[in-house]
């Protein structure tokens, strides 16, 4: 189950911000160029659990999907 309300932050590899947004749904999209990133998101509603975080790199084209697990959240919160 995708939880809602988080505070999602993208970087590049070498640290350099990109995007700092609270986000209100379960999805946020973004369309980037080949290379390394890192995304890291903290639950708006739950400031009790940690920073959850990823390091990906985007296919040439197409998708693909990052899920971040906050397993200290039970579901339907």
């Amino acid at each position: 189950q995708y939880l809602i309300g988080a505070h999602v932050t993208l970087m590049t590899a070498a640290g350099k911000e990109l995007a700092s947004v609270d986000c209100h749904g379960s999805w946020v999209l973004f369309q980037l160029p080949s290379g390394n990133y890192k995304v890291s998101a903290s639950l708006l509603d739950h400031p009790d659990q940690p920073i959850e975080s990823a390091r990906f790199s985007p296919p040439r084209s197409g998708q693909m999907r990052v899920v971040l697990e906050f397993s200290g959240v039970p579901p339907n919160q």
